[in-house]
């Protein structure tokens, strides 16, 4: 940390000002038990002031990942189509 603070000045006083990037996008992997490893889109929705979030996960297109929790769901009520 000290050798990034030497470095540059304005390092230092972002760093002391601790603001942060929000991320609000990425894609998470999930390991479930039962489904096993599942690649989710992530997204956060601030309120305006920024004191509440909204965190949701979907599935990528073009991916098993929606027939996967399908499966999920399914299992979770367990009722499976034959």
């Amino acid at each position: 940390m000290e050798r990034l603070r030497a470095v540059g000045e304005e390092f230092g006083e972002l760093w002391a000002g601790h603001e942060v990037a929000v991320r609000r996008h990425s894609r998470v992997r999930v390991e479930h038990p039962l489904i096993g490893a599942v690649d989710l889109d992530c997204r956060v929705l601030l309120a305006p002031a920024g004191e509440q979030r909204l965190v949701f996960f979907t599935p990528p297109p073009g991916t098993d990942a929606a027939d996967r929790l399908a499966l999920l769901a399914a299992a979770g009520t367990g009722q499976f189509a034959s």
